[in-house]
């Protein structure tokens, strides 16, 4: 005998599943992130939280809280760029 297992998609904050099972404020909690030009990381530190705590309300598995949510809005941009991955390129090699 099997079993048939059946998904069950989180509601968004309207209570209705979007179509990829995240929370809207969960999307938008990254979006803004994003858009601020923080890295998780970063944005845990600046917020005073654990990076997986921040991890989580991104997938939806919880949700900020309104002082978190506000904290964000008011945060301003990062300027700071990331630092590059892998170090610097060589130079391209010509011919004399």
């Amino acid at each position: 005998m099997t079993s048939a297992k059946t998904s069950k998609k989180a509601p968004n904050a309207k209570g209705k599943p979007d179509s990829t099972g995240v929370p809207e404020i969960a999307l938008l909690f990254r979006s803004l992130r994003i858009k601020k030009g923080y890295t998780q990381a970063a944005l845990a530190e600046k917020l005073g939280i654990h990076i997986n705590t921040l991890g989580k309300w991104e997938r939806g598995e919880g949700a900020p809280t309104a002082e978190c949510l506000l904290a964000l809005q008011a945060t301003p941009a990062n300027r700071k760029k990331p630092p590059l991955r892998g170090g610097p390129r060589p130079l391209p090699e010509t011919e004399p």
